[in-house]
């Protein structure tokens, strides 16, 4: 258990240099500024604990620190070098050093659980639990396999502590609260998506991607491609037969919007996400990933952030697709998430897809369900 943030604050010395080293536990205090190309944000970091990943040595000292919450949405995957998105650098003078008070002992983590969790928690400093051991993935994403500690001694000398009888499941969120006990229930359910997400995408080897462009686009927005399901995608106001004459924006412009599409093993559509060639800023920008299994919008994430592509939700700033013609009122064309304002007239010229409204004389909503 950590001491109370009030008197991590009564103790805190401004810029008292931290004997703080990579892989420690820390804990924030107060509120930092944050200025990314996005803008410029106060993060509130008060009593917010993370381990340190990276520590850049200059003039002052900044600390790349992973944090265990979700707790602010402008948090990203400090600079590229993690595969976490809830990471940020952090001046000296506003953190507070963990120091450790639990001697449970390092449990043994398998190569392929080891390579899930790389999306979920630190694994560059041992895992610590009591009572379980030789953790391991199952069958299914749901669950882990792990030795109870007190089996071990009965485990004769050829006996493999990975595969043996005494072996037993336990829920993947329990596994996740006892490796990490500093995670929130909102962040250990993102933390549960996640593991599922790429359990499916790298161990099973479920799903394929695929961008597709033109005519095309409208066969997997059409329901009959659709794997069956209650997700977002089985209810999307697009998938019915209707929709498929109000697609030409996007197939009338190949070079502006793609499809990326994600197929289970039958090729059924399992979630799918625009693409835009965004032309101010310059930007490959994915919309918003209409899924049939929740936790699978990770993976279009995941998808986003290795092929250095915008993700939806962490765009904040005006985006600007220049067309070619007038494509008319809501009515002829789709429901669109991002670029819902479509301008005839404005201080960009004629014809273009926007998230603003500033500078516009004619304009319409491309917003009905």
């Amino acid at each position: 258990m950590i001491i109370k943030f009030q008197k991590f604050n009564e103790e805190l010395v401004i810029g008292q240099p931290l004997d703080i080293r990579e892989g420690e536990r820390v804990v924030g205090v107060g509120t930092i500024d944050h200025y990314s190309q996005d803008g410029n944000y106060h993060i509130d970091i008060d009593g917010q604990t993370g381990i340190v990943y990276h520590i850049q040595r200059g003039a002052y000292m900044f600390y790349g620190v992973i944090f265990d919450n979700y707790f602010c949405p402008v948090l990203s995957d400090l600079d590229g070098r993690v595969k976490i998105k809830r990471c940020v650098w952090v001046g000296q003078k506003y953190l507070k050093k963990v120091e450790p008070t639990e001697d449970k002992p390092v449990i043994h983590i398998s190569r392929k659980l080891k390579q899930l969790l790389e999306y979920i928690e630190y694994v560059g400093r041992p895992f610590f639990g009591e009572n379980i051991d030789y953790v391991d993935i199952s069958d299914n994403p749901d669950s882990v396999t792990y030795m109870p500690k007190e089996r071990i001694p009965k485990l004769g000398f050829d006996d493999d502590q990975w595969d043996n009888k005494y072996r037993q499941t336990m829920r993947v969120g329990r596994f996740l609260q006892i490796i990490n006990s500093y995670t929130d229930q909102k962040s250990l359910d993102k933390k549960i998506n996640i593991y599922k997400s790429v359990f499916n995408n790298i161990i099973m080897n479920k799903y394929t991607f695929k961008i597709v462009r033109g005519e095309e686009i409208k066969r997997w927005y059409d329901e009959r491609s659709y794997y069956e399901g209650t997700g977002s995608l089985n209810k999307s106001c697009m998938r019915g037969e209707e929709a498929q004459n109000k697609l030409n924006i996007y197939t009338e412009n190949p070079d502006k919007v793609g499809l990326l599409i994600m197929l289970n093993e039958d090729n059924k559509l399992i979630g799918r996400s625009l693409l835009w060639n965004v032309d101010e800023p310059k930007m490959i920008y994915m919309d918003r990933p209409y899924t049939v299994f929740g936790e699978d919008k990770e993976t279009f994430e995941t998808y986003a952030h290795r092929n250095n592509i915008s993700f939806w939700n962490d765009v904040r700033e005006d985006l600007y697709v220049f067309l070619n013609r007038n494509y008319g009122s809501p009515h002829n064309n789709p429901y669109m998430d991002t670029f819902r304002i479509f301008c005839t007239e404005g201080d960009k010229g004629k014809n273009y897809l926007t998230t603003a409204h500033k500078g516009l004389d004619k304009y319409v909503i491309y917003d009905e369900a």
